[in-house]
């Protein structure tokens, strides 16, 4: 069992965090997901652009009945306000400059002033919209999507720290097993389950102080080696709940 958690705690779940977060910082996936709403108006940016497409068809990433509001610069102070309808759109990346585009196909624009007559109506067969930057779209690599040989590679505290949490995880097994041996002796006139409780505190403890040490050292606060005086801790009092009441039994008896 340890074994097999130290395979997935160096190797397997690093390789997942970091294929969820290349999903993630994709900006045609995050746009696609985030676009890829049927029947729901959605805000996009801070400049009051507005979409909304009634249905889509997830396998070819096509949106169906597609309505784009968005403010436009007028002249002499009036608002002017762009609304296109289309029967289909979809979401493009311009490989040049990575920039986003809502590209519509066989639809109408409508530009002008809310209350106004004069409104310009443009048919057109294909049309993009230029989609605004999303914050979320800068995403920095987590510590816990890097792989277990760059971070013994590396210097920095945060990554020693991820480092040596993915070993303490494996190292906690047989230290687990052990204490869970030792509360495991019971009195069946007392109760089969009387000592679950604490068992469950101890291993919360157990987890809690790793964690602590863990954001210490990222914090350049403490050294990783305190993570191994705190399993050795934990190891000498299994040991001392698994031998100990047998010793004081023998001594209470000589």
């Amino acid at each position: 069992v340890m074994l097999i958690v130290a395979g997935l705690s160096l190797f397997v779940t690093p390789q997942g965090a970091a294929r969820s977060e290349a999903l993630l910082s994709d900006p045609q996936a995050l746009q696609g997901l985030q676009l890829l709403a049927a029947g729901r108006f959605q805000p996009r940016g801070d400049d009051g652009t507005v979409t909304y497409a009634a249905d889509i068809d997830p396998d070819a990433g096509e949106l169906q009945q597609v309505f784009l509001y968005a403010p436009l610069d007028g002249n002499d102070d009036r608002e002017v306000a762009g609304v296109t309808v289309a029967q289909r759109g979809s979401v493009v990346v311009d490989e040049a400059t990575g920039a986003r585009y809502l590209q519509l196909g066989d639809g109408y624009r409508f530009s002008g002033t809310p209350g106004r007559a004069d409104y310009r109506i443009v048919r057109f067969g294909q049309f993009g919209q230029l989609l605004p930057e999303e914050p979320s779209l800068a995403r920095s690599e987590p510590v816990d999507a890097k792989p277990t040989l760059q971070l013994l590679n590396s210097a920095d505290a945060e990554d020693r720290a991820a480092l040596h949490w993915r070993l303490s995880v494996a190292l906690m097994v047989p230290i687990v097993a052990l204490l869970a041996l030792s509360l495991s002796k019971t009195n069946h006139r007392r109760g089969r389950y009387i000592k679950l409780a604490p068992a469950l505190l101890l291993h919360l403890c157990y987890l809690f102080l790793l964690a602590s040490i863990r954001t210490s050292v990222a914090e350049g606060e403490a050294d990783s080696s305190q993570m191994y005086l705190l399993h050795l801790g934990f190891f000498a009092l299994a040991l001392a709940l698994l031998f100990g009441p047998d010793r004081v039994r023998r001594l209470r008896r000589s």
